[in-house]
């Protein structure tokens, strides 16, 4: 059997089932062995766990087996996090339909009835505004809470703009680039992974999916962060590029629509910063996935940018602690009032525009 003791509910029955105990003979030879090996680590090894938890739902996006269903189901459930536990259950009731076993099933429909019942209560509480944070206060629809008049200094704006000009003068590629550096700081700050400066430069230069950069970053260039081998952090990157690539085109493409109305985007009296400021708030507040949320707040919120032909939202390492504040301070009051979540929006992208003209400037990798 194989099982990492960290990711095994032991609440569950346990399976006789061949095809939840053997590596399935579906997958690729290098897709089994990196599965086989993704077993292989100490439960102690936290580090290794988590890559393997990543691999495991690499491969069942690709293959939707019973023996991946069942370990990401685990994982997933063992996290005892309400939205966690409600996904776990969505794998379970997909493998349970695979391997038609009655005490299974019997077990499902009580975890189904128990987990409801835990999220019911939630939203309750939520609802009730009892023992929760002022951030945490229910709202029925987040278009209750007012919307960002307040408007960034036009020196301000002028400003990023012209240094956004001055770079694209240096650098034809300059948009692509910065992308780049964007994938990487929002990582950074998320805690994912953090490179050296060398391996930071080389990324910026040639992205993540360039051949030259992946034969040359190594595990020894992560300096922080919960991934610490390059193969997974490379697919990160990559994984955050197309989600860029993905908003970009939708800006070029078609009609952006962020609110019913689209107030927001079609008001000429709406700072872009603000419309930034919100869409953030907004995003965080309703934390629709369980992972992810930050990063795509900040591609959504860097929409009202680049309809000005400014650069997106980046917010650097430096930033981290005031852009965390101000948000949170946002979420709390709720009251309208965006105007140092702005500042942070801001300043956070001006000076990543400054670390970007270094990486521009011919460091040595």
């Amino acid at each position: 059997m194989y099982f990492l003791d960290c990711f095994l509910n032991s609440e569950r029955p346990v399976l006789d089932h061949s095809s939840v105990k053997n590596i399935p003979d579906a997958l690729t030879t290098e897709d089994a062995t990196r599965l086989r090996d993704s077993f292989r680590v100490s439960p102690r090894d936290q580090v290794n766990c988590a890559t393997s938890a990543r691999l495991w739902e690499e491969l069942l996006e690709r293959y939707r087996l019973p023996f991946l269903l069942l370990r990401v189901a685990d994982l997933r459930f063992i996290t005892r996090g309400p939205g966690s536990q409600m996904t776990s259950l969505h794998l379970y009731v997909e493998l349970g339909k695979m391997i038609q076993d009655e005490i299974y099933d019997v077990w499902l429909s009580q975890l189904l009835d128990s987990v409801t019942k835990q999220t019911n209560n939630m939203l309750s509480a939520y609802k009730s505004a009892q023992n929760i944070t002022p951030n945490q206060h229910w709202r029925r629809r987040t278009s209750e809470d007012p919307f960002p008049y307040c408007r960034m200094p036009k020196a301000f704006i002028d400003e990023l703009r012209q240094n956004w000009k001055k770079l694209s003068t240096m650098d034809s590629s300059v948009l692509s680039k910065f992308i780049n550096l964007h994938c990487l700081e929002t990582n950074v700050i998320e805690g994912t992974v953090q490179f050296d400066p060398t391996a930071t430069t080389m990324l910026v230069q040639v992205g993540f999916l360039n051949e030259a950069a992946p034969g040359q970053i190594t595990d020894s260039n992560i300096i922080s962060g919960t991934v610490r081998q390059s193969r997974d952090a490379l697919l990160i990157l990559q994984d955050t590029h197309k989600a860029v690539d993905e908003i970009f085109e939708l800006v070029k493409t078609r009609p952006v629509v962020i609110t019913p109305d689209n107030v927001l985007l079609e008001r000429n009296d709406v700072d872009p910063f603000a419309a930034a400021a919100w869409i953030s708030h907004v995003f965080i507040t309703i934390h629709p996935f369980e992972d992810g949320n930050g990063r795509l707040s900040r591609m959504l919120a860097s929409i009202p940018l680049l309809l000005q032909e400014l650069p997106p939202i980046c917010i650097g390492l430096s930033e981290k602690s005031n852009y965390n504040g101000f948000l949170n301070a946002t979420r709390s009051y709720r009251n309208g009032d965006y105007e140092e979540l702005m500042k942070v929006l801001h300043q956070g992208t001006l000076s990543s525009l400054s670390q970007l003209r270094l990486h521009l400037s011919g460091l040595q990798f």
